[in-house]
């Protein structure tokens, strides 16, 4: 008959160390980002997230797309500074 097995941990690793009020600004930062990627074009949008979401290269994201290194950066730019404008306001 199989014994049953038994996983060792610390009774510590249980406890949650992340305060509420970090959480609480977490959802909050999340939610404020979520609405200033809403606010720019969609293409300034899927430029922005496979940049900074999947680590995508300027020119990774210049082929999936259809647009020049050029018309990239210029878009991250622009995204940047929308980003920026709306999250540190």
């Amino acid at each position: 008959m199989p014994r049953p097995s038994f996983v060792e941990f610390e009774e510590a690793s249980l406890v949650d160390d992340c305060p509420p009020e970090l959480e609480l600004e977490a959802r909050w930062t999340q939610q404020r980002l979520e609405l200033a990627l809403a606010e720019v074009s969609p293409a300034v949008r899927a430029v922005l997230l496979l940049r900074l979401r999947d680590d995508w290269s300027c020119q990774d994201i210049a082929q999936q797309l259809g647009l020049t290194d050029r018309q990239v950066k210029r878009y991250l730019a622009r995204g940047y500074d929308h980003l920026r404008a709306r999250l540190e306001g």
